[in-house]
């Protein structure tokens, strides 16, 4: 039986837990619709919730029977709706499937404006001095290498995500064909306006409006996304980090297993290894945090020789430390008031979280006397290569490491599960 998209358990669960919860009806519901409710139908590797979950695992043809299913009834829906259900359309309970997994909601509703997160202040004094330093060095790093104009679009475009979520105002796939052809003519001069002249005040409502979609990485976990207009900016100023960043820093672009390569040097040396493993990263950004790497920013050399780099970042500074209304978009009928200090799915997001990380590990050498023979981060993960051995890089791990986080607004992992030591002497 349909039940109103007001009495869905998303909606009243966020209300319950004071979240601010308007109608906000998209265009594009069908779309929204899908990526709210895919990886319910996909089901999960490593948590199954639902008997089509399930029959992956069992039977794949079947699986893949129900997708095509699934998705050619998303695919079909909007026609017949306008011919036959418009009118009941925002009666029927769309946000259910992936919605309904115990324990979403509570994660969702660490994304309102209710939750405050706070920094001791002596602990925000040496991280900001580490921030500036890690801004620094990545300028030094990145001062060698050719930059490409903003007007270069066709060379910075492949850096551009094809195929995801656009978000506000469209909720659509756009590929870098459509991206470069479509939406580039139309964004183009206030994009320039922003990163050519620094105008951080240019507006092109709806594209600039700050209204996130909301989609799901796994079965309980809710990441957002930002729209065209972001994403192209970001293109162009990934281009240059990727590139410049690649070598020279303690960023491990790919993934986890480049982080061990790229150690591999230093462990045969070393006498323990430190991982740590931010809990719920992205939650834990507060306002205060952001406006602290901000400024951090402001202070530093990074892009200092190159006005369209630093403009671009500076935008999504500003994105990220906005106090006027940020909605997020959990279903096609409803969205959140969501703490603008949120940065996952953001143009920046790895590159935030690695900035803050090494910045970590940094302020960690300089306050409390870790050895860090070298160290690779990749947003909340990271693997610091010491010069101690394991007893005494675990009691600085729990006696300094953890209490920093805690006063950052932040929290590590449990010991043993993501966030250890290993004691090299003993596995050489």
């Amino acid at each position: 039986m349909a039940r109103t998209t007001d009495n869905s358990p998303l909606v009243q669960g966020l209300r319950a837990a004071g979240v601010e919860v308007t109608p906000r009806v998209i265009a594009h519901r069908h779309q929204a619709y899908w990526n709210a409710t895919k990886d319910h139908v996909l089901g999960s590797n490593a948590q199954i919730l639902t008997d089509l979950g399930k029959s992956r695992v069992k039977n794949k043809d079947a699986w893949r029977a129900g997708k095509a299913l699934a998705r050619k009834a998303v695919d079909r829906a909007p026609p017949s709706m306008s011919q036959h259900m418009q009118g009941a359309y925002d009666k029927m309970d769309n946000p259910r499937g992936i919605l309904d997994v115990d324990g979403f909601t509570e994660k969702v509703a660490r994304y309102g404006t209710n939750v405050k997160i706070d920094v001791d202040a002596q602990a925000a004094q040496m991280m900001y001095n580490a921030l500036v330093e890690t801004f620094n060095h990545y300028g030094d790093v990145m001062r060698s290498n050719r930059a490409v104009r903003i007007e270069e679009v066709d060379k910075w475009i492949t850096q551009l995500n094809p195929n995801r979520n656009s978000g506000n105002p469209d909720y659509t796939p756009v590929s870098k064909e459509q991206a470069l052809n479509e939406y580039w003519p139309v964004l183009r001069d206030t994009i320039l306006d922003i990163v050519k002249n620094g105008n951080m005040s240019a507006r092109l409502p709806p594209y600039t409006d700050n209204v996130y979609a909301g989609f799901h990485r796994s079965p309980n976990r809710p990441i957002h996304g930002a729209g065209i207009f972001d994403k192209l900016i970001g293109a162009f100023l990934n281009y240059h980090l990727v590139g410049g960043l690649a070598y020279g820093t303690r960023i491990a672009w790919e993934n986890l297993e480049d982080m061990w390569v790229a150690l591999s040097e230093a462990m045969g040396a070393a006498e323990s290894t430190m991982h740590d493993d931010f809990d719920a990263y992205d939650n834990h950004f507060g306002l205060q945090l952001n406006k602290l790497i901000y400024r951090a920013f402001q202070d530093s050399s990074l892009f200092k020789e190159n006005s369209e780099l630093r403009n671009a970042f500076e935008w999504f500074c500003l994105r990220l430390i906005d106090e006027d209304e940020t909605l997020l978009q959990i279903s096609p009928t409803h969205a959140m008031k969501m703490r603008s200090s949120l940065f996952s799915g953001t143009p920046v997001t790895q590159f935030w979280g690695c900035v803050f990380h090494d910045a970590f590990y940094k302020c960690l050498e300089d306050n409390f006397g870790f050895g860090i023979i070298d160290a690779r981060v990749l947003s909340d993960d990271g693997i610091a290569v010491l010069e101690t051995g394991a007893e005494e890089s675990a009691r600085m791990m729990d006696t300094y490491a953890r209490p920093l986080a805690e006063a950052l607004g932040h929290e590590l992992s449990p010991a043993g599960v993501k966030s250890y030591v290993v004691d090299l002497i003993i596995e050489r």
